[in-house]
Formats: C-alpha cells, sequence, structure tokens
C-alpha cells in the first residue's frame, strides 16, 4: 500500500506475542479529514505515529508541537495528549503501538522526532503483510530502536569481545583485528578485558576452544577432527594446550568420558 492508498482509517487486528524486547500490541494508519482531532486519551503502551504526509498538532504535557511530515510523535504510558490534524493540510499517518523491556528506552527520546523515508516505506509495506505482521512490525520496531541508541549503548568492549570470539573462535583471531573491528586501541583493549574479566583476551580464547573441544570429543569426534573443529592448526599444539587446560590429553578425556 502506497502513502497515497491509505484510506480515511483501517485498523489491524494485532496479536500481542508477548516478545521480551518489543511487542507490537496496535497497528493501523489514517488519512484524517481537516482539524479532527484525537484524545486526550491515556494508554497503558508505547504509541508512535508517524506522518507519512501533511501536517498537525500534537499536544501533551509538555507543551503544543506542530508536526510534519517526516516527523513522528510519540505518546507514552499513562501520558494525556490530544493531536489534531490540519485544516488546509490535514495529516497521513500509520501508528504503531508497543510494549516490552527495549520500550522504556523511548522515555528518553523527544516527543517529536525525525524519521526518514525508509521507515515510512517500510510501515507502508507492513500494511500489506499478511502474515506475520507482528514480527514485520517488531523488526521496524528494533531498528528505530538502534538509530536512537546504538551508538550510545553498544559501549561495553567486553562483551563485544567475548560475543566476537563466541561466533569466530573457529577462527585464526588476532587480537590486533578485533581491535581495529572496534575502533580502539589494541593495548587498552588487552588492559580493560583483563581488568574486567580477570583473564586475557587470550586465556578467553583458549577456554572457549577448549570448551567446544571437549564437548566434540564427547560427542565421538577424533582428537585431530576436534582439534580442527575449534582453531587449531596442528594436532600438537591442541593436544599441549588441552593437557595444560584440564591436566590430561583429549584422547584420555575421550576415553574416560565413552567409558562412563
Amino acid at each position: 500500500m502506497t502513502i497515497s492508498e491509505i484510506p480515511t482509517q483501517i485498523f489491524f487486528p494485532i496479536e500481542n506475542k508477548g516478545y521480551g524486547e518489543f511487542s507490537p500490541v496496535s497497528f493501523g494508519a489514517e488519512k484524517c479529514l481537516p482539524e479532527k482531532s484525537f484524545g486526550p486519551f491515556v494508554r497503558d503502551h508505547y504509541l508512535i505515529h508517524f506522518i507519512a504526509r501533511g501536517t498537525g498538532v500534537f499536544k501533551n504535557q509538555n507543551g503544543k508541537h506542530r508536526v510534519d511530515a517526516g516527523q513522528a510523535f510519540l505518546i507514552r504510558p499513562e501520558e494525556s495528549c490530544i493531536y489534531t490534524a490540519d485544516k488546509n493540510d490535514p495529516w497521513v499517518y500509520i501508528w504503531v503501538g508497543f510494549e516490552g523491556k527495549l520500550s522504556e528506552y523511548f522515555d528518553v527520546v523527544d516527543d517529536v522526532f525525525e524519521i526518514d523515508g525508509e521507515i515510512i516505506e517500510e510501515l507502508c509495506k507492513s500494511l500489506d503483510v499478511e502474515y506475520g505482521r507482528e514480527e514485520y512490525l517488531t523488526g521496524i520496531l528494533f531498528k528505530l530502536y538502534s538509530r536512537f541508541f546504538g551508538k550510545r549503548l553498544h559501549r561495553d568492549r567486553t562483551k563485544q569481545v567475548k560475543d566476537f570470539i563466541d561466533a569466530n573462535y573457529m577462527r585464526d583471531i588476532k587480537i590486533s583485528d578485533i581491535a581495529q573491528m572496534l575502533h580502539v586501541d589494541r593495548k587498552y583493549l588487552v588492559r580493560s578485558f583483563r581488568e574486567k574479566c580477570g583473564i586475557t583476551i587470550k586465556q578467553y580464547l583458549v577456554e572457549k576452544r577448549l570448551g567446544e573441544a571437549k564437548k566434540l570429543l564427547e560427542k565421538g569426534k577424533s582428537v585431530a577432527e576436534s582439534g580442527i573443529m575449534v582453531g587449531y592448526s596442528d594436532g600438537f599444539s591442541f593436544s599441549k594446550a588441552f593437557k595444560q587446560q584440564y591436566g590430561i590429553s583429549p584422547l584420555e578425556h575421550k576415553k574416560f568420558y565413552m567409558e562412563k
């Protein structure tokens, strides 16, 4: 559905699926009549109106705001507000109501904020989604969330390092490459990781690799297979590291586990 095809008013049945981070609870669109007004209403969830065309006025406890196409206005839980379409150029908007544990981050967002055409385009597409609309809207909310808070929230370098190693331990990982990827100084990254975790990045990588190798051995994989699958290029290095970590060789561990 395009912006010009949005009818006078359309509601979509939304199932609150209880997703932890974001869970859409209401969704619809409207081509408002001149000076059409809503409110005052109070809701128990967050609600965003995305203005696709036209203009209007949004009034809440913080004052009166003119909202134009390319902007959105946010209504928080238990907030009383009134919003009215312009007399000469009434707005066309799409709204999404939502809840979830990440929703509260929107408490710090401005009452009126800028949006880009991509968000509007995706919302228009969601008007035509027949199955999985809740999931589609959840994706849009995550995208909006990332644009507001992505730079602000992803500063836990230690967790980023751990997550990267957890997903890529089988590869040839170099600390300098991780530092470059995170745009931080290598020495700083090494020092801060050790201060927070009590071990070095290299130790964390070794422990991750060997822990996964144990699981493979216990599933019946050979010593050679297990070493290669977790990132060791030769069996000697793998066996040496395994024995240093656990006090027995990988072959001994496999035999002991299989004989249980």
